[in-house]
Order: C-alpha cells, then sequence, then structure tokens
C-alpha cells in the first residue's frame, strides 16, 4: 500500500496478539545545515566548519564559511564531529 502522504514517515507494526506497538523507529540528525562544528581528527580538533549537507541521518558533508566543500566533500559520521 503506497503512502498518501510522502512527508508522512511509513510505521511497521507487528502482530504478537498482545497490543500493537511501533518496531520501526524514525532516526534523526543531531545538526542541521548551517551549524557550525569542529572535525575530530584523532585527539585533535579541525575547524570550525560549517554542515553543508545532511545526505542521510547521522552523516554530513562539511564547509568552509565561503561554502567551498571541506575534504572534498568527504561524508562524516555524527560521532566523528562536535558542536563548535
Amino acid at each position: 500500500m503506497s503512502n498518501p502522504r510522502p512527508d508522512s514517515p511509513d510505521f511497521e507494526f507487528r502482530d504478537d496478539g498482545g497490543r500493537p506497538k511501533v518496531v520501526t523507529y524514525i532516526t534523526t540528525s543531531r545538526y542541521r545545515t548551517g551549524d557550525r562544528v569542529y572535525l575530530l581528527v584523532g585527539a585533535a580538533r579541525e575547524g570550525p566548519y560549517m554542515i553543508a549537507t545532511v545526505p542521510s541521518a547521522g552523516n554530513y558533508t562539511l564547509c568552509f564559511d565561503n561554502g567551498q566543500a571541506a575534504r572534498n566533500g568527504m561524508v562524516f559520521a555524527e560521532n566523528s564531529i562536535t558542536s563548535a
């Protein structure tokens, strides 16, 4: 069955004889486009950078203040950046 509202999430419900419950949760990202962050490299911090894009939940591309891509547009996981 297709979702009549594409902006609404799809939920899966499991019927185990009891009350139905949500078994799939939507993952959200901690940062948003334009947020300022540091890139964690070993024990050092690089930056600050800005979040350029959020290609998927918990993954980010970074840019400099002028909009130029940082690190050739590489995608970074949420655990490799921290708030500036």
